[in-house]
């Protein structure tokens, strides 16, 4: 890996460490896409390192102020030769850690984010729909009920479905136009695995990303507490736009194929900080 002249001490260390990583693992990286499995022994070895916490503070147990963006960056480059490793890390990042630190309460950031830190649970986004791509919540609803909303309807193209524990939800609160008109129809959920009636439907053949979930969420009549609510009701737009905005201006969704690099992509969002894009065990019908 090239190491740039503003890197600190520190993360020119990390980039040692992490390509010397990357060669470790690479074998096992290798067999796994090779089989079609999702890379366990290469995501809990990541977890072992502390380096899904890249981004979260140190009071929630991560290494943002040790490693900042650029050492998020540093290895998520890297461990992009690792197959789906490096996508799943990356999705990981920006599936719910952000949104929780900005817009949750004291509560739920200590809540969720020490977890995601240590990588004992791994985030996704779910935005796109079936019939509307990613106009995030025409079909899904969410109703009120006492302390609880329930939300039906389905969305598609999540990576890291059935993998991920905590799912970055957006879902349709309002009916009025004056509140679509507003961008005040949309509400934020952390909807977590294992809530009755969130199921894989169907998961996605990808080219090129043997071992990658991706694919459809089916939710039928899933009851969420209101604690798992972000922000207020009709809030969403609002978070899901400052997720969006931060995963395209610091991250990268990388090549899947364990023989590919995210070397120039990387070096081209680390010297003109840049908006840089790129180019998922799970069965349909199984709970999340």
């Amino acid at each position: 890996m090239d190491k740039f002249p503003w890197w600190n001490e520190t993360q020119r260390k990390l980039a040692d460490e992490v390509e010397a990583f990357a060669d470790q693992y690479y074998p096992d990286a290798e067999e796994a896409a090779w089989k079609r499995q999702t890379p366990w022994k290469v995501l809990n070895a990541v977890e072992e390192k502390g380096w899904f916490g890249a981004l979260i503070p140190k009071k929630y147990g991560g290494l943002r102020e040790e490693l900042a963006i650029t050492g998020a960056c540093i290895v998520n480059e890297e461990i992009s030769r690792l197959g789906v490793v490096g996508t799943i890390y990356g999705g990981s990042m920006f599936g719910g850690a952000h949104q929780i630190e900005t817009f949750g309460t004291e509560e739920k950031r200590g809540r969720w984010l020490p977890a995601m830190a240590s990588g004992e649970k791994i985030g996704a986004i779910c935005i796109t729909e079936p019939p509307v791509g990613s106009d995030a919540a025409v079909a899904t609803e969410a109703r009120l009920e006492g302390d609880e909303y329930i939300i039906t309807g389905k969305k598609r193209f999540t990576t890291g479905l059935g993998i991920a524990d905590i799912y970055m939800f957006y879902a349709r609160t309002s009916e009025d136009p004056k509140d679509r008109q507003a961008n005040r129809h949309l509400t934020a959920f952390i909807i977590e695995k294992g809530m009755k009636g969130f199921t894989v439907e169907k998961v996605n053949e990808l080219c090129g990303g043997d071992g990658l979930l991706n694919g459809y969420l089916n939710l039928d009549e899933v009851r969420v507490p209101v604690s798992n609510r972000l922000a207020g009701e009709g809030d969403g737009w609002t978070i899901m736009m400052s997720g969006s905005k931060r995963g395209e201006n610091h991250s990268l969704v990388p090549d899947p194929r364990p023989d590919a690099r995210g070397d120039k992509v990387c070096s081209l969002l680390l010297t003109e900080k840049g908006s840089v894009r790129a180019a998922h065990d799970a069965r349909p019908g199984e709970p999340v």
